[in-house]
């Protein structure tokens, strides 16, 4: 995540500023030392998904801190889409290739949607798995040696309380 913020007038004072992330599910806080912005991996959180996030300006006028801004992880965060890692053909009666991909992400109720099909067609095959679970796909390939495209898109499922 990328922090940045107003300055507002120059002051022409050296003025180091600190941006601070708390954790609001352990109370655990990160200070980061920066002059304007700041880009913090969101691996280096370890405190759960809720965090309250400011920034104080120190110089020799004093110290002032901005308001504090709560944020969830899941509401700024893109999952990072699954790494196809290798490919297996299996000889049986219908020929089957199953495709092995690994998981980069650890998010809640995330599905992937993986679809596939020759390049010289126009009509996609497969669906959602649920990413957590499944880790290869089975394709059924009739033709030999054809090329094939995939597609593959992340998905949060909502829960809605009621």
């Amino acid at each position: 995540m990328t922090c940045t913020w107003d300055t507002g007038s120059p002051t022409y004072l050296d003025t180091k500023y600190t941006v601070h992330v708390k954790s609001l599910q352990t109370g655990q806080e990160q200070l980061y030392l920066t002059s304007r912005h700041i880009s913090i991996s969101t691996n280096t959180l370890r405190g759960g998904k809720t965090y309250s996030v400011w920034v104080q300006a120190a110089n020799a006028l004093g110290v002032q801190e901005s308001e504090h801004l709560q944020l969830n992880l899941d509401d700024i965060v893109i999952p990072a889409l699954p790494v196809i890692t290798g490919a297996e053909d299996r000889n049986t009666s219908v020929p089957t290739t199953v495709i092995h991909w690994r998981i980069q992400t650890s998010m809640d109720g995330v599905f992937c949607e993986m679809r596939h099909k020759a390049t010289t067609r126009t009509s996609w095959n497969g669906g959602e798995c649920e990413v957590v679970l499944v880790h290869y796909l089975h394709l059924v390939v009739c033709k030999p040696f054809c090329s094939l495209r995939f597609y593959e898109k992340l998905r949060k499922l909502l829960t809605l309380d009621g």
